[in-house]
C-alpha cells in the first residue's frame, strides 16, 4: 500500500512538474530551499530510525526472537520515526519541486498508507510485546511530537 501510495505520488509530481510552463520554481525561493531542508531532514530521520531499530527493522510487520521495545535515540519521542522521515522526504521533494500536487497527494495518499501500516504494527506490537509496549505508547508520540 506504501509503495503504490508512493508511485502514485511521484508520479503525480512528475505530471505537474512536466505539463506546467515554468518547470521549476526559482532556486532561491523560501518553498525550494524550505523543501531541501524538510526532505534532508526526512532523510537523516529515516536513516537514524533504521539504524537504531538494528536488528530489529523489517520491511513486513513481524517481530524478531527476543523482540524489545526499542526507545532509543529517535524512538525517545516517537514510535515511527522512519515513517515521519520517509513522509517528510516526500513533502520536502514535492516542496522543492513547487509541486502542490505533491503536497496534496502527500496528504491524500501516503499518510493514510502509512497511518493504516501503524495501526497494523502497533496491534503486532501491542499483542506482542503487552504492557512494556502500553507504556512506551504512553510516552510517546506516533508521528509528529505534540501534535500526533
Amino acid at each position: 500500500m506504501i509503495f503504490a501510495a508512493a508511485f502514485a505520488t511521484e508520479l503525480g509530481v512528475a505530471l505537474h512538474v512536466s505539463l506546467r510552463e515554468e518547470a521549476f520554481p526559482s532556486p532561491h525561493s523560501g518553498w525550494v530551499i524550505g523543501g531541501i531542508v524538510t526532505a534532508i531532514f526526512g532523510l537523516l530521520l529515516r536513516v537514524w530510525a533504521v539504524r537504531t531499530l538494528g536488528r530489529f527493522f523489517t520491511f513486513t510487520v513481524k517481530l524478531q526472537d527476543r523482540h524489545r521495545v526499542v526507545s532509543t535515540g529517535p524512538y525517545r519521542l516517537l514510535r515511527h520515526p522512519a515513517y515521519t522521515g520517509s513522509l517528510c522526504t516526500f513533502l520536502g521533494a514535492a516542496l522543492a519541486l513547487g509541486s502542490w500536487v505533491g503536497v496534496v497527494l502527500v496528504v491524500l495518499l501516503m499518510l493514510p498508507a502509512y497511518l493504516y501500516r501503524i495501526s497494523v504494527e502497533e496491534r503486532a506490537m501491542n499483542a506482542e510485546l503487552g504492557s512494556d509496549y502500553e507504556r512506551y505508547q504512553a510516552r510517546t508520540w506516533r508521528l509528529v511530537p505534540l501534535i500526533f
